[in-house]
């Protein structure tokens, strides 16, 4: 079916397109600039990325490797600085943004289809959460593409539309398995729709499953070399219901859509302010919104209501791409210029809102709640610290951080050796490196007992203990205390840490 042309906008005003292109510039300017000015230190899920991108590899045991590669890109791009990364945040949610544009602009007259975006605005996932870049927003960009590309291919487009949806949802897995609950309604829609079932007739949908199996041949390899270390995470971080425990079934998924549903109270309460809804008979796009937009709803909460595993809120994150778009098509708004005010005027008290809260949140919220956000947190001036010691005592760069993931990766990211991460010194969650390297290179161990002022415990009793039986010239040194970058009430972070000095024996 070929796609037809939308037709004019009654409403006469500033273009559609213009106001598009001025609202992503603005929107990815805004969110970069507010958390690269509130926070001293990069956000826990950046950190692991970092931590992870450095080595480049396959895969990585929680999660595959998109989220990571990007993050290591933008570090190597922006010289090590931290502003980068929340750009990167940014340009996720615009290339989403776009992507859903385009798609409306097929559906929708042009002031429609900038409505359908705008509302997206509202819904906190794509702002005030933004900043912190993870598997779970890595997975916009894609989603929305492989939605816009499913929806071109379908309609005629061609087979590079097909290419095109086969490279987006291969994109998606990378950052993400979850992007599985979005591919399952393409197919179902393939299956159950008559309009749709001849195109397994046709070569395009076999040519975007060789361009997905294309791209995900290399950590496919990985996995199956690896014995599908993602896969164990993924099954122990959502967990399962006994036998006997029926009611997480039930209450499991319906906690995920209870979450998701308080998310779009703001841009349903915006809705009205355009027009009252209209009647009108259903079309060939509304269907096809209906499974791209409940589809992976229905999947991910019958998995979980059948498995018994918890959903996670922020899984719900692409599942909302789509949101103002299906609002405004299926709402049918009557457009004039009277309410495109109302519109404008509360759409954009809401933006400052959101913005004015994110920097209450970061800077104010400390002084009020008397604990410190991890943005607070002393991973700069702790890593110079450690740093300067490591080389007051050798002539070789620091090369290897041991511990938890956040300090090291912290005493790795603001290094300026920018040394590897050897999670818990375990060859699992980092297998570029293992004991008899970290021997030869040697490194700095750092623990904590927690964040919150808590005492550091000796490095005997700490989960990393077996340290002082597999590297014999570990030598633990005094605690490292330091405050947060916040009220000086807050109590400061305690530093365990030790040095094992280069090629020490066993």
């Amino acid at each position: 079916m070929p796609l037809t042309p939308t037709p004019p906008d009654a409403a006469q005003g500033p273009s559609p397109r213009l106001c598009f292109w001025a609202f992503l510039a603005l929107h990815v300017a805004l969110w970069t600039l507010v958390p690269a000015l509130t926070h001293h230190n990069l956000p826990l899920d950046v950190i692991e990325q970092t931590a992870w991108g450095a080595e480049w590899q396959l895969g990585y045991f929680k999660h595959p490797p998109m989220a990571a590669w990007l993050t290591e890109l933008f570090a190597v791009l922006g010289g090590g600085a931290g502003w980068p990364q929340y750009l990167l945040a940014q340009l996720v949610v615009a290339v989403a943004f776009w992507a859903v544009w385009r798609l409306a602009s097929d559906m929708l007259p042009p002031v429609q289809a900038l409505l359908a975006v705008l509302l997206l605005e509202a819904i906190v996932y794509h702002n005030f959460l933004s900043p912190e870049f993870n598997a779970n927003t890595v997975q916009f960009p894609f989603w929305a593409l492989a939605v816009w590309a499913f929806w071109r291919a379908v309609s005629g487009g061609g087979l590079l539309w097909w290419a095109l949806l086969g490279a987006a949802a291969a994109g998606g897995m990378l950052g993400k398995y979850y992007t599985a609950v979005l591919l399952l309604p393409m197919i179902g829609l393939m299956l159950a729709d008559s309009g749709y079932r001849g195109h397994w007739r046709r070569p395009g949908p076999y040519v975007a499953a060789a361009v997905g199996l294309a791209f995900l041949g290399p950590h496919l390899w990985w996995l199956v070399a690896n014995d599908f270390p993602t896969f164990a995470y993924a099954v122990n971080r959502a967990g399962g219901a006994e036998a006997g425990d029926w009611t997480d079934r039930i209450i499991h998924p319906l906690k995920f859509l209870v979450d998701q549903s308080v998310l779009l109270v703001a841009p349903l309460l915006l809705l009205p302010l355009i027009s009252l809804p209209q009647a009108r008979a259903w079309d060939r796009a509304d269907r096809f919104l209906l499974w791209m937009t409940a589809g992976p709803f229905v999947v991910a909460c019958g998995l979980s209501a059948a498995l018994g595993f918890e959903l996670r809120s922020m899984w719900g994150a692409p599942m909302l791409l789509l949101a103002g778009l299906a609002g405004i098509k299926w709402w049918t708004p009557t457009i004039d210029r009277r309410r495109l005010k109302r519109f404008a005027i509360v759409w954009c008290t809401l933006a400052v809102v959101l913005v004015a809260g994110y920097w209450v949140k970061v800077v104010i919220g400390p002084y009020a709640t008397g604990r410190a956000e991890r943005v607070d947190y002393p991973g700069r001036v702790m890593a110079a610290t450690l740093t300067a010691a490591w080389h007051d005592r050798f002539d070789t760069p620091l090369r290897v951080a041991v511990g938890d993931v956040w300090p090291a990766g912290n005493l790795a990211w603001y290094s300026p050796d920018r040394p590897t991460v050897y999670s818990f010194a375990d060859p699992a969650r980092a297998s570029w490196i293992d004991d008899e390297q970290l021997r030869q290179a040697g490194g700095i161990v750092i623990w904590t007992a927690g964040s919150r002022g808590e005492v550091p415990i000796p490095l005997a009793e700490s989960p990393m203990a077996d340290l002082m039986r597999r590297f014999a010239g570990l030598e633990e040194q005094p605690p490292l205390v330091l405050p947060w970058h916040t009220d000086e009430g807050i109590l400061p972070v305690n530093f365990g840490w030790a040095l094992l000095p280069p090629s020490a024996d066993p």
